[in-house]
């Protein structure tokens, strides 16, 4: 049976440096190893993250929503994960107003996606340009259904 993860957004660093060696490691709380991220700071895999796992550098501690904290090797976390980068309004992006913006692009589903691919389309996974427009065309249509009496939008 196939299974599909769910979306999620993880906090993650990259290593720096590795010092220590699994042979040392004593099978208590933390194993040997000392890695240096780089935001500066110092982690200690636990003994049972470095059984199956020798971190090097360049591979990545992650820690989820829930706080489970783990190592992903380096190729296996940059195949997995895209970072995240914070969406800019219209605004932030050219000097055009809210309102300007709504009007240059009008109603029109296709032309919403078609400049939303323009400007995110390298920040996000690929993007069918088929899905993005229906989700616009959706998106458009319930809003002006949320604006107007309902008589509008029945067939009598």
């Amino acid at each position: 049976m196939k299974y599909r993860a769910n979306p999620v957004i993880v906090e993650a660093q990259r290593i720096k440096t590795v010092r220590g060696n699994k042979d040392s490691a004593a099978g208590g709380a933390s194993s040997d190893f000392v890695c240096l991220l780089e935001n500066g700071t110092e982690f200690r895999p636990h003994y049972t993250m470095t059984s199956r796992m020798t971190p090097v550098p360049g591979d990545y501690v992650v820690v989820q929503d829930d706080g489970y904290t783990y190592l992903n090797p380096k190729d296996v976390f940059e195949r997995k994960y895209a970072m995240v980068r914070p969406l800019q309004t219209p605004s932030q992006l050219q000097d055009e107003s809210h309102a300007a913006f709504r009007e240059h692009l009008g109603i029109n589903g296709e032309t919403w996606a078609d400049e939303f691919l323009k400007r995110f389309q390298d920040k996000l996974h690929p993007l069918d340009r088929d899905v993005v427009v229906g989700w616009f065309a959706n998106a458009i249509e319930a809003g002006r259904a949320a604006g107007a009496p309902a008589s509008d939008f029945m067939r009598k």
